[in-house]
């Protein structure tokens, strides 16, 4: 999987993304940013939510909700050709990452099927004819 992502990040970086899908792609992200329908949120808990991360980090909330400014700067360096290129070049050369293994626990199943049992039988003890 990784060596598959990379080879396509590779090619990104080397060929590029076609204009027409990068100003698709902010055309679109300009929408959702716009998009009052937030699922099974209400809208004021999903902007909270967005602004959460600024507050966090010593940003200004307000101005992150404002997403005009970026939109425009982004649009702007859209038009060179090769603006996608050099972010995904930086990207692959940058040395910070991180791998995660992961790989199965095969007595898991059984330790939570003994706890179970466990909480069950305590469960059953507690318990009175009635």
């Amino acid at each position: 999987m990784e060596r598959l992502v990379f080879d396509v990040l590779e090619g990104v970086a080397r060929d590029g993304v076609p204009q027409e899908t990068i100003e698709a792609v902010l055309t679109q992200l300009e929408i959702a940013q716009r998009e009052l329908g937030g699922g099974h949120f209400p809208h004021g808990l999903q902007l909270l939510t967005r602004i959460l991360g600024a507050k966090a980090h010593g940003g200004e909330p307000v101005a992150f909700l404002d997403v005009d400014a970026a939109i425009e700067e982004l649009r702007a360096e859209i038009a060179d050709p090769d603006f996608i290129k050099r972010q995904v070049r930086r990207l692959l050369d940058s040395p910070h990452r991180v791998r995660l293994v992961m790989g199965p626990d095969p007595g898991l199943a059984k330790r939570r099927e003994q706890a179970e049992r466990k909480r069950l039988d305590a469960l059953a003890k507690e318990m009175d004819a009635a």
